[in-house]
């Protein structure tokens, strides 16, 4: 037999700690309406709203790293050419278009 499209005891990720769980209960209005894998978590999400603080800052830090790797080795390659060119160590094929004498 199929199961229904709108299962209430479906796997969902708790709004406060991200993991999956399934709802408990044998109510099916409950297990429809509910958000968060434990009581406490209930607690904590509405008492400090959303993550606390430290988990906050965490994911933060972890997206701006990833985002100054991404520029750097955008970056890295031009810089460290044009270092090498101006303290005079030659590099071999590397080839940038030098501006005229005049300006």
């Amino acid at each position: 037999m199929p199961k229904p499209q709108d299962d209430p005891w479906k796997w969902r990720k708790c709004r406060f700690c991200k993991l999956p769980f399934k709802p408990t209960g044998k109510d099916v209005g409950n297990a429809r309406r509910q958000q968060f894998c434990t009581a406490a978590h209930q607690k904590e999400y509405w008492k400090r709203g959303a993550l606390p603080a430290d988990k906050f800052t965490a994911r933060i830090e972890k997206q701006l790293e990833k985002r100054m790797r991404e520029i750097l080795r955008e970056q890295l390659p031009g810089l460290m050419l044009s270092y090498l060119e101006e303290h005079g160590i030659p590099v071999p094929g590397a080839t940038r278009l030098q501006p005229p004498h005049g300006i």
